[in-house]
């Protein structure tokens, strides 16, 4: 009977021109097999054929997935990244795979290769909801990817991030402190610019400006220590008294050091009836009185102390000596009190 069959199968076969059977025949050389190159064919035990599958499915792994980690990118997060990718390009990422990317987060390289993801994501129209904008800029913040934080708030069509008033406060400290800690006058005035795109995404994205968000800007120019700081904070003051928000205790310092540093008076006085803090410290220049009161006013404050430091020895080369001394132990016996 297994003859008989086989007669009628090749009779079959040759009416038909088997156009099936010989179209397997024709692709089977550039098939990839699960087996050894050795065997056309499984012939060993099952535990053979499955390593022979195991190592088939490795050798067709996205070619991202056997790359080390570039410099600076955490190995796991990296891992995770190409797995997003090869699970998004094909159509098989969960709802929630870049959240979970994000969690992985450490550092300003992987957070790179994070907005790569996010703009990635965005283009296929996945889903992504506020809770998720509020982990990105968290882990992003934590991470100290400012630069990407600004990049991708600034880009609403491409990322879709919407922050609130404390993530952009958060950004412009940091911002503000680059201003001061950097080592050129060409890095502090960068600096200075991001603090000043920072308070634009708060208007961008309808966020009303507060007294402690000016103060941010006040301070980081003054304590840039250049003239271009300087000016911006003089113009940034004005604006904050015309808005009808008062100075903050900081800025009033901030304030008071950049003026008799640069001994503007006549300037000053604009904003004295802004403070009174501002008056004595105005009056500074010509009544050693004032300025022992205005050096106890900035310690009973309790604001920075690298501000008193630094207003002390303003003052005190603005009365000259005959007061300075007594400046000096004003601020010797408030200190011990």
């Amino acid at each position: 009977m297994n003859r008989v069959a086989l007669r009628f199968f090749r009779a079959a076969s040759r009416r038909s021109n088997a156009p099936c059977l010989g179209a397997w025949c024709a692709a089977k050389s550039t098939l990839p097999l699960a087996f050894p190159a050795s065997s056309s064919r499984p012939t060993g035990s099952p535990s053979q054929l499955k390593r022979c599958l195991s190592t088939a499915s490795q050798q067709h792994q996205p070619a991202e997935q056997q790359d080390e980690a570039p410099a600076g990118v955490t190995p796991r997060f990296y891992s995770e990244y190409t797995q997003f990718n090869y699970d998004l390009d094909r159509g098989q990422a969960p709802s929630n795979a870049l959240r979970m990317l994000a969690y992985r987060l450490r550092t300003p390289e992987d957070a790179n290769l994070f907005q790569l993801a996010l703009r990635k994501w965005r283009t296929a129209s996945q889903p992504q909801d506020l809770a998720d904008n509020t982990v990105f800029l968290e882990t992003l913040l934590r991470s100290r990817a400012y630069d990407n934080v600004l990049d991708i708030v600034c880009n609403r069509p491409h990322h879709n991030v919407w922050p609130n008033y404390e993530h952009v406060r958060t950004l412009m400290q940091a911002f503000a402190s680059e201003s001061v800690l950097a080592q050129t006058e060409e890095a502090r005035i960068e600096a200075l610019d991001k603090v000043y795109k920072s308070f634009g995404v708060l208007l961008y994205y309808g966020i009303p400006p507060t007294a402690e968000v000016y103060a941010t800007i006040i301070i980081a120019g003054v304590y840039s220590g250049t003239s271009e700081g300087w000016r911006r904070s003089v113009v940034t003051a004005k604006e904050q008294v015309a808005t009808g928000l008062p100075l903050t205790k900081d800025a009033e310092i901030a304030l008071a050091l950049g003026y008799l540093r640069a001994q503007e008076f006549e300037d000053a006085e604009v904003m004295v009836p802004a403070s009174k803090f501002f008056a004595k410290v105005v009056t500074a220049k010509h009544d050693g009185e004032a300025a022992i009161s205005a050096v106890e006013d900035l310690i009973s404050t309790g604001g920075f102390s690298p501000a008193l430091e630094s207003i002390k020895d303003v003052v005190i080369s603005v009365v000259g000596d005959r007061h300075g001394s007594r400046v000096k132990a004003a601020i010797e016996r408030a200190s011990k009190s």
